[in-house]
């Protein structure tokens, strides 16, 4: 009589056993078919039932959609009180896991709390996993705060740890925007690199390079900035005014994007820079790179950090300054159509404004990162 009872009380467990997997997987069920992904209630549903749904498959399975759809509930409060940092933790958890929404989601957070560093590296994130509305967030930050680059390369770190950390950076540079996907700099930046990054955390391979005109062109997988338009002209005046953008000062209390004001110098150096020009702008170590612009926002040159460390032109250079020079355009647009590399000019035209000039700048200059083992 004991032994029948054992054996029927089998079928009986499993039956317990699998109820509650089943009103996690209809509570599952529930939350999507109740709750859209850019957390709206579908077909006048019921929050507080969504909200017990959605956090109910939550607590269930650690799997990212589940994670995704309950920071939904927090963050928007449905069925209850709005709770950022509950939402955080659950969007955080999916957003580990390469949920693009997610990524996003944290991204918007951030924002919303002036933690811009981390706004740009999660909107990064989820712009490489093709989300289309975080692309347009990180470029619109990226143009509107520069200032906030080094910081946001540190924090993409922090987020995928796949270059390593802050003692495998060997240095870094700027680079202007040619096409989508394409940055020009220096060779001299990405000379010795392992890895590279287009900050913040953008992954780069070289794809072109000349050591002799220190010149490189990298590709990205997605698009990095507003592409910048390069002048037909090579010719520069003598009282020109001259813009350079970059990202100088990196490790130091300055700050990490700078334009500067300057022209071209008066010094004559004959043979020595006749591939370039040689500048009054301040120029610092990370400026190299970066573009040269006239008052127009077109591109005139690319910058060098600094003069030769021997020759007439470091022996003539003026105490304690901070001279630097660019590559002429007629080299670099050499160099770009010897490597089949696509670029956009435009005659000069309206002298752009204060203001405009530098989101300009900031939009089609970026941050380059590079990395050794």
């Amino acid at each position: 009589m004991s032994r029948r009872f054992r054996v029927s009380l089998l079928p009986m467990l499993f039956v317990f056993a699998a109820f509650p997997l089943t009103l996690h997987a209809d509570a599952g069920d529930s939350c999507r078919a109740s709750l859209s992904l850019d957390g709206k209630l579908r077909n006048g549903a019921d929050p507080g039932a969504v909200a017990k749904a959605c956090l109910a498959a939550a607590e269930a399975s650690d799997d990212a959609l589940s994670q995704y759809m309950a920071g939904l509930v927090y963050e928007f409060g449905i069925g209850q009180s709005k709770d950022s940092m509950k939402a955080k933790n659950r969007y955080r958890d999916a957003a580990n896991k390469g949920h693009a929404q997610a990524q996003l989601a944290m991204g918007r957070l951030s924002e919303k709390t002036r933690t811009l560093d981390w706004a740009m590296a999660w909107y990064a994130r989820a712009a490489l996993n093709k989300n289309a509305e975080a692309q347009a967030a990180l470029l619109r930050l990226k143009t509107a705060e520069p200032r906030e680059m080094w910081r946001a390369a540190m924090s993409a770190l922090a987020i995928d740890e796949n270059d390593g950390g802050m003692g495998d950076i060997l240095g870094s540079g700027s680079g202007i925007v040619l096409g989508e996907g394409v940055v020009l700099t220096n060779e001299h930046v990405v000379e010795h690199c392992e890895r590279m990054s287009v900050a913040p955390g953008i992954p780069a391979k070289v794809v072109a390079k000349d050591a002799e005109r220190d010149l490189a062109v990298l590709r990205t997988g997605i698009q990095v900035g507003e592409v910048a338009l390069l002048a037909t002209s090579p010719e520069i005046g003598a009282e020109d005014r001259l813009l350079t953008g970059g990202y100088p000062g990196i490790g130091t209390d300055d700050p990490t994007f700078v334009v500067t004001e300057g022209k071209k110098s008066s010094r004559d150096l004959g043979k020595e820079t006749a591939d370039y020009w040689l500048l009054t702008n301040t120029i610092n170590p990370g400026n190299s790179g970066g573009p040269l612009l006239d008052d127009s926002g077109l591109v005139r040159g690319v910058v060098f950090a600094a003069l030769p460390v021997t020759g007439i032109v470091k022996k003539t250079a003026p105490k304690r300054a901070h001279e630097g020079m660019a590559i002429r355009l007629d080299t670099v647009k050499s160099f770009l159509d010897e490597h089949k590399i696509a670029y956009r000019t435009q005659p000069p035209g309206e002298v752009a404004k204060a203001a405009d000039m530098e989101d300009h700048i900031a939009a089609i200059t970026v941050l380059v990162t590079c990395f050794g083992d």
